[in-house]
């Protein structure tokens, strides 16, 4: 009954407030920001701790950078996911807390003439930038998502990393499930180490583990298990759901969880801390 009430809101609001067509980047080239520099601190890399956080439209960074830098378990993190950001969020925040980064947009939105797209933010040095453009664009508004990735160099490995968003539950469970397993195809069989971090906009349990078979396909599996919700919406954030994951592909996981607290989002910080598969 929530979930009704919340997709007949949420349809209701976009057909109101949000009709105008929005501007896809639709070229895998670009537009494209990167800056990866060898002066960060030196580390050991024996264990990782990874990130994913959607930062609402990027209207409060600050904020996030408070939730960022105020968690034990979030600062400091090897490897940073964000999802929703536009150029200025992303350059704010790597350089309040010394990360390089990747950022792809995926739209301009006509409301704010603000990005929206996908990042990395990595302690480690970045290379390889890439973006794919899934599959399926949002009804009324005709958005498309993507997936920003990179490849991170920590030491002799080679870590290939992805930044990914998909559409919100308007558009159908069917073709959400498409971006997905269009993005498990897209993965390289051969890549030892991979991580693929993001909102996947899993509402349902049904739908997380469609989203696990068709990461398994890949070789990963999921590596944020502990219970609890990552995301909460509507007045005082009463309707609660674990849309946030970090899928991972060469490591075993030590400990993982969702930081509560933060107010930089309507959602939550999610991170799992692992250690290489072959240590």
């Amino acid at each position: 009954m929530k979930l009704r009430f919340l997709v007949a809101l949420t349809a209701s609001l976009l057909l109101a407030t949000s009709c105008a067509k929005v501007l896809n980047y639709d070229r895998t080239e670009g537009p494209l920001y990167f800056s990866s520099s060898k002066d960060l601190p030196p580390r050991t890399g024996d264990t990782l701790t990874i990130v994913t956080y959607n930062i609402e439209l990027s209207s409060r960074i600050d904020k996030a950078i408070t939730d960022l830098s105020g968690s034990e378990m979030t600062n400091q993190a090897d490897l940073i996911m964000l999802q929703e950001m536009d150029y200025s969020g992303v350059a704010k925040i790597a350089r309040a807390l010394d990360y390089n980064f990747v950022y792809y947009p995926a739209v301009k939105r006509p409301e704010n003439k603000r990005d929206f797209g996908d990042a990395i933010l990595s302690k480690w040095p970045l290379k390889e930038p890439s973006k794919v453009i899934l599959p399926n664009l949002k009804p009324v508004r005709d958005m498309q998502r993507i997936a920003t990735f990179a490849t991170v160099t920590i030491g002799d490995r080679q870590l290939l990393c992805s930044s990914a968003h998909m559409e919100m539950f308007v558009m159908g469970r069917s073709r959400r499930i498409e971006q997905v397993d269009s993005l498990a195809r897209c993965i390289p069989p051969d890549a030892p180490y991979i991580v693929v971090a993001g909102d996947f906009n899993s509402f349902r349990h049904s739908t997380r583990m469609i989203y696990d078979s068709l990461m398994a396909g890949a070789g990963l599996f999921r590596g944020t298990t502990k219970p609890g919700w990552t995301a909460a919406f509507g007045l005082f954030g009463v309707f609660r759901f674990r849309l946030d994951h970090i899928y991972l592909k060469g490591f075993r996981v030590i400990d993982n969880g969702i930081v509560y607290g933060t107010e930089g989002s309507d959602h939550r910080p999610v991170w799992t801390k692992v250690v290489w598969n072959d240590l």
